[in-house]
């Protein structure tokens, strides 16, 4: 389980003690978690991994990258551009022109080809949302939870201070931000409720709201920050008063070095201290930088020591603590006066009282836990005596408030708590349901081949088969009737496909024990079939001849909806009905259900339709007895409903008034056939072949790509177009027969007066359907599904001495097709689909139309050069 961590870092203590609160509680609970630190400093690279954490860090920001070296703005956008088109080819050019989503974009795909897709964003800011930071504090996190959105990813903001949120800016940034289902996000204080609920139009209490998880965090031990102060050189026979500094308040007051306002009230502050009561004063770095030169804490309790200039009795950290050592040694103070948050929360869930100068709300709204609200002061109008006065109060003070705030942290860790297991539970939810013992999981992953095998095999009937509105055939749980039994995954033929051949067959092509071309001897079968009727003559035969007593078929109703239906052909009507290519999705297995006990049958079916088929067979011993042949087609890809709507508007006609449709008639011109469209007035339009094949890349389902089997390899009978083989304008198939029963089959169709075929070359009919392209395509689709980060199909027997090495130089336009099929896929509207594939069909034409021209301009120089030297 992969969690994602906004906010992250270890400069801070109090970030590096939240991100390390997550790391121990996640573990308690989800004990296969992996945390991604996301856009961590590179300075803290090492102590992420040495801590089991994986830092993310984009690579324009590395120091020294070629990137960084153009200057981080210039940097930025080349990495972006060179993101986008490495993930998704030239698909996504428009977004060099958009800015906002460009870089969005491109952490998108960072993110898949990195983590391969994360289960959780938790973000562990602390204090990043508001008017101080403007809308630049929304730029680190906006492109993770847009990531969360579009992959229905949790998104979790741990308690947090939010606010204000008075700019209009600031307050729309902040309700995109939080808006959506999936986004849970929590309040620390009473201030930040009120600020969220006001500016996202909430009734008040509706924000909920927990303590910093930061008082769940498990410091060192208390020989740990002994040791520390003896490393100072602090003889601990003193009380002990721990300053903690912060260059926030530094930089917000006014004055420089030692002149600065916060500053001198501070040294006024240790002095009183030193001279009024017999204590040490240690100096906390609560922010120690150990790269570049950037200001921290160490600077301002520099000054503050050479000020006091008393080295025997006001100590400083110096070096980098980490967070368990700084509550260490926060545990051995007696008093803490802060400006500092963690330092302070480190002081009360060890029982130190304190005070505060403060920045922002979030400091009185942590002291009002602990009823001490008048301890806080704010920077702005800082007061060395009022100081000294609130610090001679708690101090004076500070024996009874000690159990008092043990006990109030005793119930605020016990809220932490209830926070992470609710988190937890969230979490291992999301990661159940996506991982679940259903087909969703399957459909979310693109993975599904639309055979409708799942809805056949769910004992309680709680799958049905639903057309998504960009015209994909996807199983819909019932949620109410699943039962998790995980039938449906276990036979589903998108996750994975058993390839039972004998070893050292070829996969791409199968065994093969003949081959053959040829037709139907019935004229009127042949003619109406899609090449030779061979598939359509068969069936006739096993049914005359009383070997089956059903077919199951795919027949195409005449009702305007064009969506082909599965059927169990019983008579010879029924057969003819369903005669033709289909090339749409059609979920034919679904009516494996309506087969009964006593039914023999024969199937076609496309190589998804078989494979699962083969896999219901494999493990259900009553439905192979129920079946006696496998007819499988030759499949180059199907495409999705809505490519008939581009169809029918490429070729000028209004979609309401078609009532039928053939993908490849030949009843003018013969075979391989013509696209008809069927209208309601009776009329029949013809349309040439390349009005569907122009549109097919477009229109491919992703999971179509992913497939080896062209050549339906598991089927009894592989049978299609006799490409390269034969020419005839009636038309002829070719038919390979995988196993000894399939040629007595064949043999006894033709005895019986149903087909003519005569014996050929098998290697006629691989070369003429392209089965090395689809090794190669098979190839470098799958290697660029595997870059975006995403599951592909197991294969079990595919010996991967049957595949091929890729050129990587041509991976681009695997990406670019795969990508934007994706794209079709996952658009929410068919009017979207539509668009995005009409914008990449003009894109290809305008691509198409340099290259030509450029063509043509080479060969004119070549002529013209050729001219000059003849002469």
């Amino acid at each position: 389980m992969k969690i994602l961590i906004n906010g992250a870092g270890f400069e801070n203590k109090g970030a590096e003690a939240m991100v390390r609160t997550v790391q121990a509680e996640l573990a308690k609970r989800l004990p296969s978690v992996d945390l991604f630190l996301w856009r961590v400093s590179v300075w803290n690279h090492r102590i992420a991994t040495d801590s089991g954490m994986n830092p993310l860090t984009l690579p324009f920001e590395l120091p020294y990258s070629k990137w960084r070296l153009l200057g981080e703005r210039t940097g930025k956008t080349l990495w972006s551009v060179q993101e986008i088109c490495h993930m998704m080819g030239m698909k996504q050019i428009w977004l060099l022109f958009d800015r906002s989503k460009r870089f969005d974009k491109a952490c998108d795909c960072y993110l898949q080809r990195t983590t391969e897709g994360f289960d959780a964003l938790i973000d562990i800011s602390g204090f990043a949302y508001g008017d101080v930071w403007g809308v630049g504090g929304f730029g680190k996190i906006r492109p993770v939870i847009d990531y969360c959105k579009q992959y229905d990813k949790p998104a979790f903001f741990l308690p947090q201070a939010w606010g204000s949120f008075d700019n209009p800016h600031v307050k729309k940034a902040v309700r995109k931000l939080l808006s959506g289902k999936g986004v849970s996000f929590y309040s620390r204080d009473k201030s930040s409720c009120r600020y969220l609920e006001e500016a996202l139009d909430k009734p008040k209490g509706f924000i909920a709201s927990y303590p910093d998880i930061v008082f769940r965090f498990q410091g060192g031990t208390q020989e740990q920050g002994k040791q520390i102060l003896r490393n100072m050189g602090c003889s601990m026979k003193r009380p002990l008063i721990g300053i903690s500094p912060n260059r926030r308040i530094f930089e917000r007051v006014a004055g420089e070095g030692t002149g600065n306002e916060y500053l001198r009230a501070l040294v006024k502050l240790v002095k009183h201290c030193l001279e009024s009561h017999n204590v040490d004063v240690v100096l906390q770095a609560n922010e120690i930088c150990e790269y570049g030169n950037r200001m921290d804490d160490r600077y301002l309790c520099s000054l503050i020591a050479a000020s006091v200039s008393r080295v025997d009795r006001c100590f400083m950290t110096r070096d980098s603590l980490t967070a368990e050592a700084t509550k260490a040694l926060i545990g051995q103070f007696d008093y803490m006066i802060g400006s500092r948050f963690h330092s302070l929360v480190f002081a009360f869930s060890q029982g130190v009282p304190g005070m505060a100068v403060s920045w922002s709300h979030k400091y009185r709204e942590l002291f009002s836990l602990f009823g001490m609200e008048s301890d806080v002061h704010e920077c702005k109008d800082i007061d060395a005596d009022a100081l000294i006065e609130t610090f001679e109060r708690g101090w004076n003070k500070r024996r009874q408030r000690r159990p008092l705030i043990l006990e109030q942290t005793k119930h605020l860790q016990a809220e932490v708590d209830t926070l992470f297991n609710k988190v937890s539970e969230r979490i291992h939810g999301e990661a159940q349901s996506s991982t679940s013992n259903s087909v969703k999981d399957v459909v979310d992953r693109h993975l599904c081949t639309q055979c409708g095998t799942c809805v056949s095999v769910c004992p309680v009937g709680a799958i049905e088969m639903r057309e998504t509105p960009t015209g994909l055939l996807s199983p819909s749980v019932l949620g109410e009737k699943c039962v998790q039994c995980g039938k449906c995954l276990e036979l589903c033929p998108g996750l994975a496909v058993e390839i039972s051949l004998p070893e050292g067959v070829d996969p791409f092509r199968g065994k093969v024990c003949a081959a053959y071309v040829g037709h139907a001897c019935d004229e009127l079968v042949r003619s109406t079939g899609q090449s030779g009727g061979v598939v359509s003559a068969l069936l006739l035969y096993l049914l005359e001849a009383g070997r089956v007593n059903a077919a199951l078929v795919t027949t195409m109703p005449a009702d305007g909806s064009l969506r082909p239906k599965p059927m169990l052909a019983r008579t010879r009507s029924d057969i003819l009905a369903a005669q033709g290519s289909k090339y749409c999705p059609v979920a034919a297995n679904t009516a494996l259900k309506d087969i009964a006990a006593n039914d023999c049958i024969a199937v076609v079916g496309s190589s998804c339709q078989i494979h699962g088929i083969s896999m219901l067979t494999q493990h259900r011993n009553a439905l192979k007895g129920n079946i006696q042949c496998k007819i499988g087609l030759f499949c180059d890809r199907t495409m999705l409903y809505t490519c008939i709507d581009m169809m029918a508007k490429n070729a000028e006609l209004d979609r309401t008034e078609i009532a039928g449709l053939k993908y490849r008639s030949k009843a003018r011109n013969g075979w391989p056939g013509e696209v008809c469209f069927q209208l309601d007035s009776g009329q029949n339009r013809y349309f040439p072949s390349s009005l569907r094949i122009r549109l097919k890349d477009y229109f491919t389902p992703p999971r179509c790509r992913l497939c080896f089997d062209k050549m339906n390899v598991l089927s009894d009978l592989s049978i299609g177009d006799a490409w390269g083989v034969s020419k005839l304008a009636k038309g002829d198939s070719v038919v390979i027969a995988r196993n000894d029963k399939a040629v007595s089959l064949l043999k006894d169709a033709c005895d019986s007066g149903f087909l003519r075929l005569r014996e050929i070359d098998a290697e006629l009919i691989f070369k003429g359907q392209g089965v090395e392209q689809r090794r190669q395509d098979f190839v470098a689709y799958s290697d660029v599904w595997r870059e975006m980060g995403r599951t592909l199909p197991e294969y079990k027997g595919l010996d991967s001495g049957f595949l091929v090495l890729v050129d990587s130089t041509t991976r681009s336009v695997f990406r670019r097709k795969l990508s934007l099929n994706c794209r079709v896929a996952e658009s929410k509207t068919k009017q979207t689909a539509l668009a995005c594939a009409r914008r990449q069909q003009r894109m290809d034409k305008a691509k198409s139309l340099v290259k030509n021209l450029f063509g043509k301009l080479k060969r004119n120089l070549k002529r013209l050069f050729k001219a000059l030297l003849i002469d």
